[in-house]
């Protein structure tokens, strides 16, 4: 465990399936963060940067290379911090449900693949099934940020 307390701070967001408008509310968010003082640690939720709507549309998957990790590398970096946030992400042609980790002195990395995918069959609703379009990651992980185990 780590010998300095750890300012972690958490967002809700109402992610929807327009990246750009996903992206304005999470830099919303990280200036509102930075007028408070700011954190060591922030967590954004699952779909943070996408959230298929429609179910007949195809899942965007982000990649590594997209500008937004760039934007929050950058402020990572002004801010000395770290961000883990989840999102689909295109990786040798699939798609995962990939958390990523992103700070400003490391490139950005993807430090966890969604394990247990989330299939459901409701009686009177259609049935939801993260397999048909996700590929299962392989294991759990658990990182460190300042000294302290986040997994």
């Amino acid at each position: 465990m780590g010998t300095q307390p750890l300012t972690v701070a958490l967002f809700q967001l109402t992610s929807i399936d327009d990246s750009a408008s996903n992206e304005a509310e999470i830099f919303s968010c990280l200036d509102e963060l930075r007028a408070m003082g700011g954190a060591r640690l922030i967590l954004l939720p699952e779909n943070s940067l996408y959230l298929r709507l429609d179910r007949q549309a195809a899942v965007k998957g982000h990649e590594l290379c997209d500008s937004v990790f760039a934007r929050l590398s950058d402020y990572c970096r002004q801010q000395q911090c770290e961000i883990l946030l989840t999102t689909p992400l295109r990786e040798n042609g699939r798609l995962v449900n990939a958390t990523l980790r992103l700070s400003g002195s490391a490139p950005t990395e993807v430090v966890y693949r969604k394990i247990h995918l989330f299939d459901v069959d409701v009686e009177g609703a259609p049935p939801v099934r993260e397999s048909d379009e996700f590929a299962p990651g392989r294991a759990p992980a658990v990182i460190e940020v300042a000294g302290w185990k986040v997994g």
